[in-house]
């Protein structure tokens, strides 16, 4: 009888887990296409990618393309094109 009892409990507490998962998902905020949505735990002091020294850092490249990559070591160019489709470097360097 306490066997009964006690799957009786479990399956009635993992139906309440899914439904509130449903319940959750029902009153999510609506969010605009254009508006990006951040939570991070850490304070952020700039989105400038010239400025970002910190945390946000790691962040940079999810949200910002650069012109240009460096290539691996041994690669036959030394820079690979990013948001730059070509570059010229003149006699002054």
């Amino acid at each position: 009888m306490n066997r009964k009892i006690l799957v009786s409990l479990l399956v009635v507490f993992a139906l309440s887990i899914v439904l509130s998962l449903f319940t959750v998902q029902a009153n999510a905020a609506k969010v605009p296409k254009d508006i990006l949505v951040f939570a991070s735990t850490d304070s952020i002091t700039t989105w400038d990618p010239s400025a970002a020294y910190s945390t946000e850092s790691s962040y940079m490249p999810n949200i910002y393309e650069t012109l240009i990559w460096v290539s691996p070591p041994g690669s036959k160019e030394p820079f690979q094109p990013g948001l730059a489709t070509r570059w010229e470097v003149d006699s002054k360097g």
